[in-house]
């Protein structure tokens, strides 16, 4: 969906939630009744996502509007389905903010040897010459986690460096 098909989009749910929804959820709601008058667009303001969410399956369902009020066209029903399913598929930027934990990687001594073959054709290697042994964790030496780089494993990618460049 472009810049144009959502702002169409958001205008169609608008003018449907006005001429539909409003009477019963406006400025002024019935007891007990949702309040859809200061609802924003989630690309403005992410705490309405709740509020979209609920529109979009009462809409979906049939249970909005109910069946003594003013009912859309078929076609208007699909449209604004469509067009909140559109926007609810956007991704909710909260969901995003952490990443969560991320194990930062580096290669084991015997891929860093493989890697300066591979690249410089030098028949070298600096992983035994400069790196301690790796850490093993469940019986495999390349586990991300298991894994660490200290300063003193980059003070020995320099010196392994150094070494390549010489070679």
């Amino acid at each position: 969906m472009n810049m144009i098909q959502a702002e169409e989009a958001v205008s169609d749910t608008n003018h449907f939630l006005k001429t539909l929804c409003f009477k019963c959820h406006g400025e002024q709601p019935d007891e007990g009744l949702l309040s859809l008058s200061g609802l924003r667009d989630l690309s403005t303001d992410a705490g309405s996502r709740e509020i979209w969410e609920k529109v979009f399956r009462q809409v979906k369902s049939r249970a909005m509007p109910p069946g003594d009020a003013a009912q859309p066209s078929e076609e208007e029903r699909k449209a604004v389905v469509r067009s909140l399913n559109e926007m609810l598929s956007w991704g909710d930027p909260k969901a995003a903010a952490d990443p969560g934990h991320v194990t930062v990687r580096r290669l084991n001594r015997q891929e860093y040897d493989n890697t300066v073959r591979d690249l410089f054709r030098l028949n070298i290697k600096p992983g035994a010459q400069f790196f301690p042994d790796d850490n093993v964790g469940y019986g495999f030496d390349n586990i991300g986690d298991v894994l660490s780089v200290s300063p003193l494993r980059m003070q020995s990618y320099l010196e392994a460096a150094e070494l390549i460049t010489d070679a």
